[in-house]
């Protein structure tokens, strides 16, 4: 079975596509599709969009995550499996 971890917990590798639980605004969650970047100097992870290789919003914030049918991301090309959507639940 595929678990939801926290983030505190573990991370998923750099830029493997995962889907993630974002929470925003006042108790508001999602789940899609999402990729980590780090910075050079191994600082703060970076997530971003799978689908738009945008950074997410502003106030979004990733705090869960589980592995997904994917492929890393690489030469400007990303294929996965069809995205799920709905609420986050804890496993």
């Amino acid at each position: 079975m595929n678990c939801w971890k926290d983030l505190h917990e573990d991370l998923p590798t750099v830029a493997e596509i995962v889907e993630v639980c974002v929470c925003f605004g006042h108790g508001g969650t999602t789940r899609l599709r999402g990729y980590r970047l780090v910075g050079r100097a191994g600082g703060e992870s970076l997530w971003l969009n799978a689908l738009t290789h945008a950074p997410f919003p502003e106030g979004w914030q990733v705090v869960r995550w589980k592995r997904a049918e994917t492929e890393m991301v690489g030469c400007g090309v990303t294929r996965f499996t069809a995205a799920g959507a709905g609420a986050c639940e804890r496993a």
